[in-house]
């Protein structure tokens, strides 16, 4: 019977193209995707697995991980791999044991074929705490899953997540910075704390608004008030942002996105027509006692500075 929207997906483990055991739960923390398909090197098959492979930039900033499935061995897995330069893993269900547990075995094309034991093509979208989000299995093997619709559920948890009110606690959190040192948000209670989220590093919105917070930085230093950066940017990336700016404050690297989540600042955006999920340029003002004083949203740069530190002296 296959599982529904709400229920845990299963655990397992099985080789990937390249003979590596891979595991559901290594994923924990991420969405996943599961695409369930017939056999390899077929039409419809090599279509759905070029789509994903075409559309993984859209996946990757949804922080999703996207897994191939069927029945074929990993050696013939690796040869529909390289053959067509997928850019994901492909997993051998070789024994049926996970397609049994998902409710996807069935005879393909009964009547004419009927090959036993062959996976539908099924499509399984899990959140980060391993629940179910979507689910579809395809009776007819010619057709292909709903892509727009997986892409939509992989959105869950970030569309239309509720910003955090004024007058409420931050949420807590610790992150590393550009040095790699820890910083724990509650750790800096007694001082204002500017909190700044942006979209990414060594970009022309970007680094206005850093080298604004940092030619103002006196300013904020005599009032005791704390200045953050935080984008989903790597450690490393925001090294070399602060020393080729000279940035006098500290860069959060949240590449789990985490943070921008749980702020509700990873939004939807639409650039050309083309749907994907960033970072909604924001500022959050927060009090000596932890409570945000102040939010800005959908921020405007060039004079975004001079409107924080009037909000710091109100």
């Amino acid at each position: 019977m296959s599982l529904k929207v709400g229920d845990l997906a299963p655990d397992f483990t099985l080789f990937n193209q390249d003979a590596q055991p891979v595991s559901l739960n290594q994923f924990k923390g991420k969405k996943v995707v599961l695409s369930f398909f017939p056999f390899a090197n077929t039409s419809v098959c090599t279509k759905e697995m070029c789509t994903f492979r075409d559309e993984m930039k859209e996946y990757e900033s949804l922080d999703a991980q996207v897994l191939g499935i069927s029945v074929d061995s990993p050696f013939a897995l690796k040869l529909f791999q390289e053959k067509n330069n997928y850019n994901f893993p492909l997993l051998s269900d070789f024994n049926k044991e996970v397609c049994n547990k998902y409710g996807t075995l069935t005879v393909f094309v009964p009547g004419k074929f009927d090959f036993q034991g062959v996976s539908k093509r099924a499509a399984f979208v899990i959140d980060r705490d391993g629940v179910i989000q979507y689910e579809e299995v395809l009776d007819n093997p010619g057709n292909e899953p709903n892509y727009n619709a997986i892409k939509r559920n992989s959105f869950k948890n970030q569309i239309g997540i509720k910003m955090i009110e004024e007058g409420k606690k931050a949420p807590d959190f610790t992150l590393p910075d550009q040095d790699g040192n820890k910083v724990k948000l509650s750790e800096l209670k007694g001082k204002y704390v500017v909190l700044y989220f942006y979209p990414k590093d060594d970009t022309p919105g970007c680094t206005k608004e850093a080298c604004n917070f940092r030619d103002t930085f006196p300013k904020f230093k005599n009032i005791d008030a704390v200045i953050l950066g935080v984008s989903p940017d790597s450690v490393s990336s925001h090294k070399k942002f602060a020393e080729k700016y000279k940035l006098p404050f500290r860069l959060l690297a949240d590449e789990d996105k985490k943070v921008v989540e749980k702020y509700g600042v990873w939004k939807e955006k639409n650039m050309y027509g083309k749907k994907y999920m960033g970072v909604e340029r924001t500022t959050f003002v927060i009090d000596p006692d932890g409570k945000i004083k102040k939010i800005f949203q959908k921020v405007k740069v060039d004079n975004h500075h001079k409107e924080v530190l009037e909000a710091l002296k109100d």
